[in-house]
Protein backbone atom coordinates (compact mmCIF):
# COMPACT_ATOMS: atom_id res chain seq x y z
CA UNK A 1 0.00 0.00 0.00
CA UNK A 2 1.24 3.48 -0.87
CA UNK A 3 0.03 6.63 0.85
CA UNK A 4 0.80 10.20 -0.12
CA UNK A 5 1.18 13.36 1.93
CA UNK A 6 1.58 17.04 1.18
CA UNK A 7 5.33 17.44 1.69
CA UNK A 8 6.55 15.87 -1.54
CA UNK A 9 7.14 12.32 -0.48
CA UNK A 10 5.20 9.11 -0.20
CA UNK A 11 5.25 6.16 2.12
CA UNK A 12 5.45 2.53 1.16
CA UNK A 13 3.61 0.19 3.51
CA UNK A 14 3.13 3.12 5.88
CA UNK A 15 6.68 3.28 7.23
CA UNK A 16 9.19 3.69 4.40
CA UNK A 17 9.38 7.35 3.30
CA UNK A 18 10.55 7.95 -0.27
CA UNK A 19 10.99 11.39 -1.81
CA UNK A 20 9.04 12.13 -4.99
CA UNK A 21 12.12 13.65 -6.62
CA UNK A 22 15.02 11.26 -6.91
CA UNK A 23 18.48 11.11 -8.39
CA UNK A 24 18.50 10.06 -12.04
CA UNK A 25 21.41 7.63 -12.24
CA UNK A 26 20.89 6.37 -15.77
CA UNK A 27 23.92 8.26 -17.09
CA UNK A 28 26.22 6.58 -14.56
CA UNK A 29 26.09 3.38 -16.58
CA UNK A 30 28.29 2.26 -19.45
CA UNK A 31 28.18 3.09 -23.15
CA UNK A 32 24.73 3.18 -24.66
CA UNK A 33 23.32 3.34 -21.13
CA UNK A 34 24.12 -0.33 -20.59
CA UNK A 35 26.65 -2.21 -18.48
CA UNK A 36 29.15 -0.98 -15.93
CA UNK A 37 30.44 2.59 -16.03
CA UNK A 38 33.87 3.35 -17.46
CA UNK A 39 34.97 4.68 -14.06
CA UNK A 40 33.35 2.47 -11.42
CA UNK A 41 34.94 4.15 -8.34
CA UNK A 42 33.76 7.59 -9.46
CA UNK A 43 30.23 6.35 -10.19
CA UNK A 44 30.12 4.73 -6.74
CA UNK A 45 31.39 7.96 -5.15
CA UNK A 46 28.63 9.95 -6.89
CA UNK A 47 25.97 7.58 -5.56
CA UNK A 48 27.43 7.61 -2.05
CA UNK A 49 27.48 11.40 -2.07
CA UNK A 50 23.87 11.55 -3.20
CA UNK A 51 22.88 9.38 -0.24
CA UNK A 52 25.00 11.52 2.12
CA UNK A 53 23.04 14.55 0.88
CA UNK A 54 19.76 12.86 1.76
CA UNK A 55 18.68 11.28 -1.51
CA UNK A 56 16.56 8.22 -0.75
CA UNK A 57 15.28 7.46 -4.24
CA UNK A 58 17.74 6.55 -7.00
CA UNK A 59 16.04 6.10 -10.35
CA UNK A 60 17.80 3.87 -12.86
CA UNK A 61 14.95 3.44 -15.35
CA UNK A 62 15.23 4.42 -18.98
Amino acid sequence: MTTENSIGDFRIRGDLRVDRLGFGAMRLTGPGVWGPPADVPTAQAVLRRAVELGVNFIDTAA
